[in-house]
């Protein structure tokens, strides 16, 4: 992470990075197990963690399932463990996600058939 003030969005609770695409910087910012240790962090509010849900989110649409049809699914198992952990809060960031997102959201908190979310996945990234 080079962007002191992503260390600082972190680490104080007051502190707002203002960016209506915040939950790409993070994805961009941090790997996948630092998402996910983030959504663990007592340091964040809800709302940041809102953010964190996106970007992992984001990180399931964009790098879960490959192009070849391969799926991470270490990568997917760890996302969808630390969603669930955190799954009343995922609820209520559903309606903030945009079209298609709260469908992958949707899926790894309610849906223990990966073949659906997959296919939710290749739908989003892959269009025919």
């Amino acid at each position: 992470m080079t962007d002191p003030n992503l260390q600082r969005w972190i680490d104080d609770p007051d502190f707002l990075y203002l960016s209506q695409d915040m939950d790409l910087i993070l994805m961009s910012a941090f790997t996948p197990l630092q998402l996910c240790q983030l959504m663990r962090s007592p340091k964040l509010n809800d709302e940041k963690k809102s953010w964190v849900i996106s970007a992992l989110v984001e990180v399931v649409e964009h790098h879960v399932v490959q192009p070849d049809g391969e799926t991470d699914q270490s990568l997917l198992e760890m996302i969808r463990e630390t969603l669930n952990v955190c799954r009343a809060l995922c609820l209520k960031t559903l309606p903030d996600l945009g079209v298609g997102n709260d469908e992958i959201l949707a899926s790894m908190i309610g849906s223990d058939q990966p073949n659906e979310l997959e296919a939710i996945v290749r739908k989003r990234s892959f269009p025919t």
